[in-house]
C-alpha cells in the first residue's frame, strides 16, 4: 500500500477521499484512522465524519465505474462500521436514513453476491463474505432492502453457495470460518421471512424453484455445527411442510431429484428430509416419494424402508405395499 499524505487541513482529506483515484483500501486507512477518535492517528478533525464516509460509499458502490469497490471487503467493513456508529441515536439515524433511503440496496447487494459466486478466488475471501453478510443482515433489519420473490430466492441461491464453498471438507474449521457460516445461515433465514409472511408467500412455481436451486444447499447447510437451528426450523420446515407446499411436495422433488450433480448430497441428509416428511403424508404418498429417492440414492433404501415400515405398522390404512417395494 502507498504511503498516505500528511494531510494538513479537514479539505485535504476529503479532497483526497473523494479523488477518483484514491482506492478503497486508501478510503478504509483513512476512514478507520477518523472513526477511531484518536488524534495520534489522523491529527485534523473532520466535522461529521460518518455522515461525510457513508456518504461516499453510497456513492462508490452506486456508480459502475467503481465496480471493483464492491467486491472489495474493507469497503464492506468500513460500511459495516459507519452503519453502525450511525445507529447509536434517533438523530443519527436520521441522518442515516437520509443518505441510504434512495441506495438500490437491492441491486448493489444482489450483483455482489452473484459477482463472488461467480468467481473462485472471491469465494474464498471471507472478510468480503463476512462483512457484506452483516451489511445485508443490517438492511433487512432496518427495512431498506425490499426484493421480489425471484430477487429473494436467487439471493438465498447465492447465499448457501456461499455458505457451502466455505465449509471445510473435514471436521476442522476455523473459528472464523464457522462464525461466517453462522452469520450467513441467520442471513438466508432473515432473507426468507421477508418474502414468506402471513400476508406473501412464494407461488407454487417459485417454490419449485426453490426446490430445484436451494434445497439441494440447503439440506447440506443444516447438517453443519455452526448453522442455525432457525434455518431448519424457518426455511426448511416451511419450503416443505406448509399447509400450501406440502400439497406439491411429490411433484417437487421429482424436480428437486434431477437437479445435476444431486448425488453430492450426503444421503443422511437425504434421509432426515425423508423423516420430516413421515408424519405429513398418507402410506401411499411417502411410497411414491420412496420411490422417487431411492433412485437417485439407492444407498438410502434401507433406512427408508425401516421408517417406511414403522409408518405402515402405525396407519390402520396400510395395504401391503411396502413389502413389494
Amino acid at each position: 500500500m502507498s504511503k498516505l499524505p500528511d494531510f494538513t487541513s479537514t479539505e485535504a482529506i476529503t479532497r483526497f477521499l473523494r479523488n477518483k483515484t484514491t482506492t478503497p483500501d486508501q478510503i478504509y486507512e483513512v476512514s478507520s484512522k477518523l472513526l477511531s477518535d484518536d488524534q495520534n492517528q489522523i491529527k485534523i478533525a473532520l466535522p461529521e465524519k460518518e455522515k461525510f464516509i457513508l456518504e461516499l460509499i453510497c456513492d462508490r458502490f452506486s456508480q459502475r465505474q467503481y465496480e471493483l469497490f464492491k467486491v472489495n471487503g474493507s469497503m464492506w467493513n468500513l460500511l459495516n462500521q459507519v452503519w453502525l456508529k450511525l445507529s447509536v441515536s434517533k438523530m443519527l439515524r436520521q441522518t442515516k436514513d437520509r443518505i441510504v433511503c434512495n441506495v438500490k440496496w437491492n441491486d448493489i447487494i444482489g450483483s455482489t453476491l452473484q459477482e463472488i459466486v461467480d468467481d473462485d478466488e472471491l469465494q474464498s475471501n471471507e472478510v468480503l463474505i463476512e462483512y457484506l453478510a452483516a451489511v445485508l443482515q443490517l438492511t433487512l433489519n432496518e427495512h431498506k432492502i425490499n426484493n421480489s420473490n425471484e430477487q429473494s430466492i436467487t439471493m438465498i441461491e447465492n447465499l448457501l453457495e456461499l455458505a457451502i464453498s466455505l465449509s471445510p471438507s473435514s471436521s476442522e474449521s476455523t473459528e472464523a470460518t464457522s462464525r461466517i457460516i453462522s452469520r450467513l445461515s441467520s442471513t438466508i433465514v432473515s432473507v426468507y421471512r421477508l418474502n414468506n409472511t402471513k400476508v406473501t408467500t412464494y407461488t407454487k412455481k417459485q417454490v419449485t424453484q426453490f426446490y430445484v436451486s436451494c434445497l439441494p444447499n440447503l439440506l447440506q447447510l443444516i447438517r453443519l455445527p455452526s448453522s442455525t437451528d432457525a434455518l431448519k426450523d424457518t426455511v426448511l420446515y416451511d419450503i416443505l411442510l406448509s399447509k400450501t407446499n406440502i400439497e406439491e411436495v411429490e411433484e417437487n422433488l421429482q424436480f428437486f431429484i434431477k437437479k445435476r450433480n444431486i448425488q453430492l448430497i450426503p444421503s443422511d441428509s437425504i434421509n432426515s428430509m425423508f423423516k420430516l416428511l413421515i408424519p405429513k403424508l398418507s402410506i401411499g404418498k411417502l411410497e411414491s416419494i420412496f420411490k422417487i429417492v431411492v433412485e437417485k440414492f439407492p444407498q438410502s433404501t434401507a433406512p427408508l424402508l425401516k421408517e417406511l415400515k414403522t409408518k405402515a405398522r402405525l396407519s390402520s390404512c396400510y395395504s401391503g405395499h411396502v413389502e413389494e417395494l
